[in-house]
């Protein structure tokens, strides 16, 4: 292994140590600057693990670091010490929100089949022949030929919701846990293996954690995950790792064999490593260092537009990036992808400084909606509002900025409206 592997490893340990210098500063680990160092530390170092022969950029790890220490400062001047989450929420709450979240998934659930039938296809024909109708579906996914509608975009938007809600749940409530796991999954799930998307079911996945973070926040517990946590998430872990290998699987075509077995391997190193190579390959482009792909495209286009393209789009801003941001697909010969995480988009954007500064900026929003978990009741809104915005920007930095998508971003007022329409009642 290279000097730079080893430079890479003691890099990340800097993340661990700036997630945990903050959570005994403020004797809580529940808290997001330890959330972010500690996600990007396992972003990178599951890759370093899984593929150590991948193409390593130390410098672009560095600039990571930098961009959660720019993060991490307002925290230090807006958050006090010893800081505790709202510490009750109301009988009243639990109940309500508990059968809000049952009638909007079965509501969903009926809006997803009436999308199905759009797209030509019946759930029992689904049932029949599973791999080819997703197979089938997963291409006019890429070819942009899947029929959208009312009822597809409403069913797509409140799993989000839902989701985050079912996590506070099932950290208040001990009873109905299979019931409201089945409630926060089933979408998800269902276009997971109808249609192949992958993306909606980690996403639903992370939310309900963010929303089972508040709920144990309030409870008085300042540790992230406790031992039979863990266990839990490995099994869960685990068995979603089935789920995304028949996905591999649906699309191996004639693959059989050591071939199947090979595509399989190679498609999840892509997918859960590809993006921080190809970040660190763009990297050193970008700072004219080393590089392995030849040819990056960098057309101009507006500030912000990689960071903030759902304002664009919301105005009829003409589309200019093609289906999945990046036209160029990373490879070393063996991974390929075109995912390159948030920052080659804010480098783009606002370049390497301003990058620092928006991460800076983006803390002290986070920091300040943190400070109002423990503030009056509609600053407890405000607060809950921002938590989600921060988890589900959270979860898509390895790809690209939250801002890109309608629904992830409108997802944010949608829980800041719920929480106005049930009338939270909080104890503080």
């Amino acid at each position: 292994m290279s000097i730079e592997y080893f430079g890479a490893i003691l890099v990340l340990i800097l993340f661990v140590v700036n997630g945990w210098l903050y959570a005994k500063y403020i004797n809580n680990f529940i808290n997001p600057v330890s959330l972010l160092s500690f996600f990007w530390f396992l972003i990178f170092f599951i890759p370093l693990l899984i593929y150590p022969q991948g193409n390593i950029s130390f410098f672009s790890i560095v600039f990571i670091l930098f961009c959660l220490i720019s993060f991490t400062i307002p925290f230090y001047f807006i958050i006090g010490k010893d800081f505790c989450m709202v510490y009750k929420f109301s009988d009243f709450f639990i109940c309500r929100i508990q059968w809000f979240v049952f009638t909007l998934v079965l509501v969903g659930l009926v809006f997803f089949f009436v999308h199905l039938g759009y797209n030509g296809v019946s759930f029992v024909g689904w049932l029949y022949d599973p791999k080819g109708v997703t197979a089938e579906l997963v291409g006019k996914k890429y070819a942009a030929e899947i029929v959208t509608s009312f009822y597809s975009q409403f069913s797509i938007l409140i799993m989000y919701p839902v989701s985050f809600f079912a996590g506070l749940i099932l950290a208040l409530r001990k009873n109905n846990t299979f019931f409201v796991s089945s409630a926060a999954l089933a979408l998800p799930v269902l276009f997971f293996l109808v249609f192949g998307d992958k993306g909606a079911v980690f996403l639903v996945v992370f939310l309900v954690f963010a929303g089972w973070l508040v709920g144990r926040g309030s409870l008085g517990y300042k540790n992230i995950i406790e031992i039979k946590h863990f266990i839990y998430l490995s099994a869960f872990a685990l068995a979603l790792s089935v789920l995304v290998v028949f996905a591999f699987i649906s699309r191996a075509g004639g693959f059989e064999g050591d071939d199947l077995f090979s595509f399989i391997y190679m498609s999840i190193v892509s997918y859960s490593s590809g993006h921080i190579f190809a970040f660190g390959d763009w990297f050193s482009y970008y700072i004219g260092s080393d590089f392995i792909f030849p040819d990056y495209n960098e057309t101009l286009k507006p500030i912000g537009y990689y960071t903030f393209k759902v304002f664009f789009d919301i105005f009829s801003f003409p589309e200019l990036t093609p289906l999945g941001t990046y036209g160029e697909y990373y490879t070393d010969g063996f991974i390929m992808t075109n995912i390159y995480t948030v920052f080659r988009g804010l480098i783009f954007d606002f370049g390497i400084f301003g990058a620092l500064v928006f991460f800076f900026s983006f803390g002290s929003v986070v920091a300040l909606g943190f400070f109002l978990l423990q503030s009056s009741k509609f600053g407890f809104y405000i607060g809950i509002s921002i938590w989600y915005m921060f988890f589900v920007f959270l979860y898509s930095s390895y790809m690209i900025s939250t801002f890109i998508w309608l629904s992830t971003t409108f997802s944010v007022f949608l829980v800041f409206i719920f929480l106005l329409l049930l009338r939270v009642k909080v104890r503080i």
